[in-house]
């Protein structure tokens, strides 16, 4: 366009074409998320249309809808099917306004165990290899319900857990366990003991069965002994929950000394204990 006929039509945004360098798509998405946070476009504001802001700026369509795509991604901004794009509630807050806190504990970031790595490719070079490898990519298994607790009650003999085919129970998914587990033991107004930070499923499930969570103190060891034994005296614990390994979401993994402590009040009170040990495995 030789002639810029965008220069006094009404528009919510009017970035400033002198200010976009290459690549032209990321420094305009740059362009849009200074004004969002600067407050200049509040929420709500409805972004002209992809096109009409490629006419004023006298860029490509696609450099438009790139810039607009990355914005989206942070959450800036939202399309409405038939009516638009707008500027988001509270857009997050960019990754550089963070800055490193050793007093905090940083919740958002899942470590995986790397050093089980050799383990687990060892594993499936082994399954790989094996003549009845195709039966792993299928839906239905060839083995009966009685055939899959025996498997269990082998794998439970592992770590030490020795019980009748009789009590075992299996669940499609530790989800579908805790349900069974809350219909079955428990009632409304039971009381469960918890980690004070603890797995944020087991608290919407205690939330939708009316189950009282008590949250309990800890540290890099895990419970504190002592703050269980007071919460005992104080509270009618009917149950003790549990992610020995790998606590979700603080990762702790409660040492041998620390889980027979544990074990010792939970036999003295008599309370159930909903073991939700998924990384048992790498300590067997």
């Amino acid at each position: 366009m030789s002639i810029n006929s965008f220069e006094n039509y009404p528009m919510t945004w009017k970035p400033d074409r002198n200010l976009l360098k290459t690549p032209l798509y990321f420094h305009l998405a740059q362009l849009l998320e200074q004004d969002i946070r600067a407050g200049r476009l509040p929420f709500g504001t409805q972004l002209p249309p992809q096109r009409e802001l490629a006419d004023f700026l006298d860029i490509n369509l696609s450099t438009v809808t790139r810039a607009f795509k990355i914005c989206m991604q942070k959450g800036l901004i939202h399309a409405v099917i038939g009516k638009g794009t707008f500027v988001s509630s509270q857009p997050p807050l960019p990754l550089s306004a963070f800055k490193k806190d050793e007093t905090c504990i940083r919740l958002s970031v899942l470590c995986s165990f790397y050093q089980l790595n050799h383990i687990v490719s060892d594993v499936s070079r082994k399954l790989m290899q094996s003549q009845s490898v195709d039966q792993l990519f299928e839906f239905d298994t060839s083995q009966t319900e009685q055939e899959q607790k025996f498997t269990a009650q082998n794998w439970l003999q592992k770590f030490q857990v020795q019980t009748s085919v009789n009590n075992i129970l299996l669940a499609n998914g530790t989800q579908n366990a805790l349900v069974i587990t809350f219909l079955t033991l428990f009632k409304a107004g039971d009381k469960i003991g918890v980690d004070t930070f603890t797995y944020t499923n087991f608290i919407a499930l205690a939330n939708q069965f009316q189950i009282e969570l008590v949250p309990l103190k800890s540290d890099k060891e895990g419970i504190l002994i002592q703050d269980l034994a007071k919460a005992l005296k104080q509270q009618e614990l009917k149950a003790l929950y549990l992610v020995p390994t790998s606590n979700n979401p603080t990762t702790v993994s409660l040492s041998l000394k620390h889980r027979r402590q544990l074990a010792e009040l939970i036999v003295k009170n008599q309370l159930l204990l909903i073991e939700d040990d998924t990384y048992a495995f790498i300590n067997a």
